[in-house]
């Protein structure tokens, strides 16, 4: 657990609503909510932030100073990411598919240090070439 928990200390991406607060997703396989809470609550104290664990539906979430945790009823299939965050996904998006070296690339290092199953909740692997196996910059292999 204790793992696990950092793991996702490292890798979780919180994105920007568009009533200003940060919100990140997450589907670990152990319930480590409570301990990414209280880190997270030291580390944003004066932000407004949600952390959603998607696999047991239970939300964190720190406002005023006060942190919540509790179960959701219904998840909010709409996102409304602000203007800047729309902008700095996409910015990170083509970063990452442009930024690595076509003769270097080794997909199965890349899943040794994240396994496939965290890719899901990646910015940039939102974007098809870089979650799958298929050169950079979209070009055919040789």
């Amino acid at each position: 657990v204790g793992n696990e928990a950092e793991k996702f200390r490292g890798i979780l991406r919180f994105s920007e609503l568009d009533d200003g607060m940060l919100y990140a997703v997450m589907k670990p396989d152990h319930h480590v909510l409570p301990l990414l809470a209280v880190h997270f609550q030291k580390r944003f104290s004066q932000k407004r932030w949600a952390i959603y664990d998607k696999g047991r539906r239970e939300a964190a979430i720190y406002e005023n100073g006060h942190l919540f945790m509790g179960m959701v009823e219904q998840e909010d299939q709409q996102i409304r990411y602000s203007g800047s965050e729309e902008d700095f996904r996409r910015l990170w998006k083509n970063y990452y598919r442009h930024m690595g070296i076509e003769e270097r690339r080794n997909p199965r290092e890349r899943r040794n240090f994240l396994p496939k199953k965290y890719w899901g909740l990646l910015t940039e692997m939102e974007d098809p070439y870089n979650r799958s196996d298929l050169p950079l910059k979209g070009e055919e292999k040789r």
